[in-house]
């Protein structure tokens, strides 16, 4: 919906100069002027390779940048912009995705409740996370099943999984969604043993950095971030409790007592 797409990039634009660079933003552009870590990478013809950036933060962000990095310097336009950009892609594609599954109507809402959103729009300006790509990612993989490229929409959600492996998480709230919702679809896909195959090849194709990465054994990505711990036990127990579990309930509703 190109209104809703202008009203993000305006948006966007009018936020990219007010702050300075965070590192959280930035972090990813290490490979572009530093100096090659094999921890991160692997070599090739006698060149490193950076696979990954954090054990559980691929490189896709930093080849994405790369050239427009080396043209125009680091600052916050060439930092940002690609960033706009990609969330202005990202709510393009939204459109079809929602049109095709609640009609036009609701597609017209969804994009513009997106637009105006405040998370969405700082998210695809400063890209904290990051997850700009990864939001483009999910929502393109799901319009190509949707559109019926299986194969597409697995190696963009490969892809997706390289980019940040909590990734993971999301696609599991996928397959719960389509084991509950889509059950006849995804048994013709699995009947269909060559399609079936050719998915999870464009999976693993996506996602081979990661996979490197992780069966060489230097920090398993998932353990990197994911992991049981029994630490802090007790702080996580009360954050399970219900909120103002403590208030008394009869004190809120009192009038305040003023001093004369």
């Amino acid at each position: 919906m190109i209104p809703a797409a202008i009203l993000i990039a305006a948006l966007a634009l009018l936020f990219i100069p007010l702050t300075g660079i965070d590192a959280d933003e930035a972090f990813f552009t290490w490979p572009i002027y530093g100096r090659f870590d094999p921890h991160y990478g692997i070599t090739v013809l006698h060149r490193g390779v950076t696979l990954m950036v954090f054990p559980y933060i691929g490189a896709l962000k930093t080849l994405l940048w790369w050239p427009l990095l080396r043209i125009c310097g680091a600052s916050v336009w060439s930092l940002r912009v690609h960033a706009m950009l990609i969330g202005v892609a990202t709510l393009l594609l939204l459109f079809p995705l929602v049109e095709r599954i609640a009609g036009r109507r609701a597609a017209v809402v969804a994009c513009l409740l997106l637009a105006t959103d405040a998370s969405f729009v700082l998210t695809e300006t400063f890209d904290w996370g990051p997850v700009a790509v990864e939001h483009l990612l999910l929502v393109g993989g799901c319009l190509l099943i949707i559109v019926g490229r299986p194969v597409g929409g697995s190696l963009l959600f490969g892809l997706a999984f390289w980019n940040k492996a909590v990734f993971v998480w999301a696609l599991a709230g996928l397959a719960a969604v389509a084991m509950v919702c889509c059950r006849p679809a995804i048994r013709r896909v699995l009947n269909d043993k060559r399609r079936a195959a050719f998915c999870a090849a464009a999976f693993l194709i996506g996602a081979l950095p990661l996979l490197v990465y992780a069966l060489s054994g230097r920090d398993a990505a998932t353990q990197a971030n994911v992991h049981p711990s029994f630490s802090g036990f007790r702080a996580k127990l009360t954050s399970l409790r219900p909120p103002f579990a403590n208030i008394d309930n009869a004190s809120c509703l009192r009038p305040c007592e003023v001093d004369r």
